[in-house]
């Protein structure tokens, strides 16, 4: 509900030009980070079908531990100045994007051969 909550500011920060800026740094971002998963994993265990809903979940928390990850000093510095790390960080990323849309196909499979 938060993330939903907050998709308006972040639409506004990159469509509309203004003097308006959040910038969170530090522990402030990865406070805000972990307050974000921990709403992200309350909502998903109040879920009936939590099966559905696991790869998700699994993505939004990757992205949140790698986010992280990358605002570590000494982590950070190797995942966004180093090329290898930025290859590590680039196929992560991807990986996470596809896992959702592999299960849903695995399910849809899965349902069609009971069928």
């Amino acid at each position: 509900m938060i993330i939903i909550l907050t998709i308006p500011i972040f639409l506004i920060m990159i469509f509309v030009r203004t003097s308006f800026q959040l910038k969170l740094q530090g522990i402030l971002g990865i406070s805000v980070i972990i307050l974000l998963i921990l709403s992200e994993l309350i909502w998903y265990f109040r879920q009936k079908d939590r099966k559905l809903w696991f790869f998700l979940n699994f993505s939004f928390i990757g992205f949140g531990v790698l986010d992280i990850l990358a605002r570590l000093p000494k982590l950070g510095h190797y995942l966004i100045n180093n090329s290898t790390g930025k290859i590590y960080l680039v196929v992560t990323i991807i990986a996470l994007c596809y896992l959702p849309w592999l299960t849903s196909v695995l399910f849809k499979y899965k349902k069609n051969k009971k069928s």
